[in-house]
């Protein structure tokens, strides 16, 4: 596909000057940088332009400002004005490369670091129509990268480079009951974009891993066929982590510069969606793998 035409005309939307004013309140009233903040109206034209907006719930591309602004989503849906930050934080955990987990090998809400997005599946998914997206760097994690689970009846969950064998990783999207689970193999050395998607859109109702990077060709990578699913969850999403039925597991160390959950997408539109991140990405500096 062509490269991506971004419109960049006018002032700021309304969207972006929400985020701003935002980070401000959360952040004793000091405002983005002048380049992210253009970067991120970049950004939102380019969704516009691309028919995107509405398949995104709520994203962040954690803001290098400082904690609070990495902490403040971009696009919010209905979750808080800013995502609930377990214990353990600090400044140097923020970066112009994304926000950096941490992980003490043991579960439980008091370890490790995570976020709590306030965002509810049941809200803004259902059965024919979800997506989570990370764009991340590390190396093999057996934790989620975010999600949440009611005890695997009910769950949206997104694992990235997952360890399966010796030197071999898989990325795994879970949607639905626990039969619903996508697996598909990475290199272990992959960083970048995967999303996981699951839709009636490509004409049949399917599962599909999409996965790109700056030196990656965008790609379908794994797609399996849906013949179930229940009721979306109705647990909160957690960041870093995943929410199992109430309680943070084991913390995720991977550095991530974004994340996003919504709507089903297809081929065209995730690589619409990768293309838009990526160009933010480089307009903020990095965070792009």
């Amino acid at each position: 596909m062509a490269g991506i035409s971004v419109f960049q005309a006018g002032a700021v939307t309304p969207v972006v000057q929400d985020w701003v004013d935002r980070v401000k309140r959360n952040n004793g009233d000091t405002a983005p940088s002048s380049s992210t903040v253009i970067a991120a109206n970049h950004f939102h034209k380019t969704l516009i332009v691309y028919d995107l907006v509405t398949k995104i719930h709520s994203c962040n591309f954690f803001d290098s400002l400082n904690l609070s602004a990495s902490w403040t989503p971009f696009l919010n849906g209905t979750t808080a004005s800013i995502w609930y930050a377990s214990p353990n934080w600090s400044a140097s955990d923020i970066s112009i490369n994304g926000l950096q987990g941490s992980n003490t090998g043991a579960s439980g809400n008091a370890l490790g670091k995570y976020l709590g997005t306030g965002i509810i599946p049941s809200q803004f998914s259902s059965m024919t129509s979800s997506h989570l997206v990370v764009y991340f760097s590390g190396s093999a994690e057996s934790d989620g990268n975010m999600g949440c689970s009611d005890s695997g009846t009910s769950q949206l969950r997104l694992y990235a480079n997952y360890p399966v064998a010796a030197n071999t990783t898989q990325s795994l999207f879970f949607s639905g009951t626990g039969t619903n689970t996508l697996g598909t193999l990475v290199p272990q050395t992959f960083s970048g974009y995967i999303m996981g998607t699951r839709g009636n859109i490509e004409p049949v109702t399917t599962m599909s891993i999409f996965a790109a990077s700056s030196t990656v060709t965008h790609s379908r990578i794994g797609t399996s066929t849906i013949t179930a699913g229940t009721t979306p969850t109705t647990r909160t999403m957690f960041v870093f982590t995943t929410n199992e039925s109430g309680n943070a597991s084991t913390k995720n160390r991977h550095l991530m510069s974004f994340v996003s959950c919504g709507q089903a997408m297809n081929f065209s539109q995730s690589f619409w969606y990768h293309e838009a991140i990526l160009q933010l990405r480089k307009e903020m500096g990095g965070g792009y793998y």
